[in-house]
């Protein structure tokens, strides 16, 4: 006790003298003594800090995330065109998927030269990241990954003329004549989050299932929420998806990396052998967490077969500010 107290210039007597003091007098030199030694501590600590995780909801466990990015060598300006560009087949869909799978990519032109976009950016323009690919839609405050789900289902149910029904835990917003403006999608990303949809408006599907619009979803607090943007199929006849998502903090919405075989594409075999679909930030189980909207389901729809059309487009974008 000498020896810690001399350090900072005090002694015995000081400390008797503060006990024997004001209580407010002893708290304030106990108070700069723990704080003297919490900075001694971290300038003294030679121990080596471990790297960041990321830890997954569901008591699966933790993962390191990767830092890479894979680069595809062609610019593409479809969701469609990234599987017909690695040689994949189209699987058959219907107009909701339709949707998704011809949605646009973030492109510019310069100098005679087409530029993939892959800077992920947030609500505020600042830089967050690179991604494999980015979605030709504007960030908005609050659109994260739930609210980018919802916002994806809205559009692809109004393109096809139909009902669009999203849950908070305050109220129910429909939309059937018009896109929400972008006041309106911010009011109801305040209150319809993962857990709402999870609990009000999906309904659970196998892996093996999945179609263009489908969702991996973590209904809870905090939760998560990846779109399946496409799923197409090898020689072999094996399906494999690809994943979209927005995130904490809002930002561009952006091809997932999977980061376990460097690539963006994720086969439904290996998934279902292993049982999870391990995202890179989150882990979902193929047994629970795999969804579709309700309102897609109950539908009555046409299966059509996807074509490279470079004439399909869809008026994605909110209608005002």
């Amino acid at each position: 006790m000498k020896k810690l107290l001399g350090k900072y210039g005090l002694t015995v007597r000081d400390l008797m003298q503060c006990i024997g003091g004001s209580v407010v007098a002893c708290v304030l030199v106990f108070m700069i003594m723990i704080g003297m030694l919490t900075a001694s501590a971290g300038c003294n600590d030679t121990t080596v800090q471990e790297p960041e995780k990321h830890y997954l909801v569901g008591d699966i466990g933790d993962v390191m995330i990767v830092d890479h990015v894979v680069n595809h060598p062609k610019v593409v300006k479809r969701i469609a065109d990234i599987g017909l560009e690695d040689g994949y087949l189209s699987k058959t869909t219907d107009d909701y998927g339709n949707y998704f799978k011809s949605f646009g990519l973030g492109w510019f032109h310069a100098d005679g030269n087409d530029y993939q976009q892959r800077e992920v950016f947030d609500a505020y323009g600042s830089y967050l990241k690179d991604a494999p690919f980015v979605l030709d839609m504007e960030v908005l405050r609050w659109q994260e990954c739930a609210d980018f789900a919802m916002r994806m289902h809205i559009n692809a149910q109004l393109n096809r003329g139909k009902l669009a029904t999203v849950h908070s835990n305050k109220e129910v917003y429909k939309y059937k004549d018009a896109l929400p403006t972008n006041k309106q999608l911010e009011k109801m990303y305040n209150y319809a989050n993962s857990y709402s949809i999870v609990h009000n408006d999906l309904m659970k599907i196998e892996l093996t299932e999945i179609q263009p619009g489908d969702l991996l979803a973590i209904g809870g607090y905090p939760g998560h929420v990846v779109v399946i943007m496409d799923v197409v199929k090898d020689s072999m006849g094996n399906e494999h998806f690809l994943l979209a998502q927005s995130f904490i903090p809002a930002q561009t919405p952006h091809i997932v990396e999977n980061w376990t075989n460097k690539s963006y594409w994720f086969s439904v075999n290996d998934c279902v052998e292993k049982g999870v679909i391990d995202v890179g930030g989150y882990i979902f189980r193929t047994d629970r967490d795999v969804y579709r909207w309700s309102e897609r389901a109950l539908s009555t729809i046409s299966i059509g077969r996807i074509t490279a059309d470079p004439n399909i487009t869809h008026d994605y974008r909110s209608s005002d500010n």
